[in-house]
């Protein structure tokens, strides 16, 4: 008897847990993005961008339009804010499958740890979201729309995600990663900043072509163009990248040299409270453009060419780490390292570290080698005058 009673409460345990959570998706607003704003008086402004369900028709709904629609709501709290988006949304919002967190300007300077202290607490939410910041508004942003891409936060996503196979590294800072540098003592953030591109004034497609750079939870500023991968380089991860470097003695000529292995060993050192830096550098790669006139049969040429690509990896680091100790910002991790190899300095100089690391010194040694300079050891237009 006992065994067949056994038997039956088994059976009902599968039978009863089986869809116990369920969730109906005709009765869901999947969010796969949040925007998040200063409102107008100084209140949270967040916007959510969400799938459409689909017609009976089959598709999306709306014909042409986007796939998504974007609903915004104003609240004194995030929390509040998102139970505003609930009240005006037809379906429950589902937060499973958000691929991005975008921080307007105004939202990232004032700070963005009570935003993240709720997507980290939120059952649904995901710490592996991507986190971006835009130099305007997140709301305008996600009601962009552009030519490339139906379903906006994830063409951003992509573009963050797969930007090693375009040869354009990014920072790839998730929720879990941000909050981990809050964490630790000695080191600051920087996120990709997202954009819209342009062309002939038409809005095409996004940009990923800045960093924001973060002291602590708060944006502190940007930090543009190339040097914005010196971040990379630092953290040992600046592979399948591009570097345009000049040309020995051609002022508007360049290569451009493909990066294919790189590698970098960091040391840090505390002498009478002087804290220097090492970095030994190696970095490989193939040289795949060329527009000036040098001749790449000549020894010469090629060292000078590879003394270039060093120097412009040097100028890249002391370059980028000079914008972010400006802001009084430690990208690097420089304080993280004292901390854990000289704990003793780090007590000391902890309560000071934004005004004490613009004084650091660097010593950085790169070597470099080009594996492969190309089939033709001319560009084309010299042979054409040859």
């Amino acid at each position: 008897m006992n065994k067949w009673l056994l038997f039956l409460i088994l059976l009902l345990m599968m039978v009863i847990s089986g869809c116990w959570d369920k969730k109906e998706l005709n009765e869901l607003a999947v969010v796969m993005g949040v925007g998040i704003d200063k409102g107008p008086k100084g209140e949270v402004r967040v916007t959510a961008q969400v799938i459409k369900p689909p017609t009976k028709q089959g598709g999306s709904a709306g014909g042409s339009s986007l796939p998504t629609w974007s609903l915004s709501a104003n609240g004194d709290t995030l929390l509040d804010a998102v139970a505003r988006l609930n009240e005006i949304s037809p379906r429950r919002l589902y937060w499973s499958h958000m691929q991005m967190i975008i921080f307007g300007d105004a939202s990232a300077r004032e700070g963005i740890a009570p935003y993240l202290n709720w997507f980290a607490r939120d059952l649904e939410s995901r710490t592996s979201t991507l986190l971006a910041v835009t130099q305007g508004k997140a709301e305008d942003l996600l009601n962009q729309k552009v030519e490339l891409g139906n379903v906006p936060t994830k063409t951003m996503a992509d573009l963050i995600q797969t930007s090693d196979n375009r040869q354009l590294p990014t920072r790839k800072m998730t929720l879990r990663d941000f909050i981990s540098f809050l964490a630790t003592p000695g080191i600051d953030s920087a996120v990709d900043v997202i954009n819209v591109k342009s062309v002939r004034g038409k809005p095409e497609t996004y940009s990923v072509a800045n960093i924001a750079v973060f002291r602590g939870d708060k944006l502190a500023g940007y930090i543009s163009g190339a040097q914005r991968t010196a971040v990379e380089m630092v953290n040992n991860k600046y592979k399948n990248a591009l570097l345009k470097v000049a040309c020995p003695n051609e002022k508007s000529a360049f290569f451009i040299f493909q990066v294919t292995d790189y590698t970098i060993n960091k040391s840090i050192s505390a002498d009478d409270e002087i804290i220097k830096v090492g970095m030994n550098i190696f970095v490989e790669g193939n040289l795949n453009d060329q527009s000036c006139a040098g001749d790449l049969l000549r020894q010469d040429i090629l060292q000078h060419v590879e003394k270039n690509i060093q120097n412009q990896i040097k100028t890249y680091i002391l370059n980028t780490f000079k914008q972010s100790a400006e802001m009084k910002a430690d990208i690097y991790g420089i304080g993280r390292n004292l901390h854990r190899y000289y704990p003793h300095v780090w007590d000391s100089m902890q309560k000071d570290w934004k005004d004490i690391l613009s004084q650091v010194q660097f010593n950085i040694k790169v070597d470099s080698n080009i594996r492969r300079n190309g089939l033709i050891m001319v560009p084309t237009n010299r042979l054409m005058e040859e």
